[in-house]
C-alpha cells in the first residue's frame, strides 16, 4: 500500500489542473492544524486480492481509496473534485504496474462549525502488487 500511497501523493500533487487548484496541498488521513484550504486527503477503505492465474508473478489487488476534498465554499469543492476525478482516471495511464483508477461514488458533506464543505469520492484501483 505504501508504494500506491505515496505515487497517488505525487501524482495528485503534480496534476495540472488539480495542483492550479490546491498546491501540493494533498495529505494522508487528516490534514494539518490550521490548514490552508481548498485540500485533499486520501485513506485506504479496503485491499483485497483479484484471483489470477497460478504462475502469475506479481499477484492483482483491488483497493479502495478514500479522497475528501476540503474547501470553504461548495463551488470550490466542486471544481476541485471535477479536477480530482481527472486526474484519477489519467493515474493508470501514468504508472505502469495500475491497471486502472475508477471512481465509485461521491459525497458531500458540510461542516457549519469548522466552515467547511466537505466532498468524499470513492475509488476502486487495481493494480499489480510486488
Amino acid at each position: 500500500m505504501a508504494r500506491l500511497a505515496e505515487s497517488l501523493q505525487g501524482y495528485l500533487r503534480v496534476h495540472g489542473g488539480l495542483s492550479a487548484l490546491i498546491g501540493t496541498r494533498v495529505y494522508p488521513m487528516q490534514v494539518p492544524q490550521r490548514p490552508t484550504l481548498p485540500a485533499v486527503t486520501y485513506q485506504q477503505i479496503s485491499r483485497r486480492p483479484v484471483h489470477v492465474k497460478p504462475g502469475v508473478i506479481r499477484p492483482i489487488v483491488a483497493v479502495r481509496m478514500q479522497f475528501d476534498v476540503l474547501a470553504t465554499s461548495y463551488s470550490d469543492v466542486d471544481a476541485v473534485a471535477g479536477q480530482l476525478r481527472s486526474a484519477l482516471y489519467g493515474f493508470g495511464a501514468t504508472v505502469p504496474w495500475t491497471y486502472s483508477a475508477l471512481v465509485q461514488s461521491e459525497r458531500d458533506f458540510d461542516a457549519p462549525e469548522l466552515q467547511q464543505f466537505r466532498r468524499s469520492v470513492d475509488v476502486m484501483i487495481w493494480y499489480a502488487e510486488e
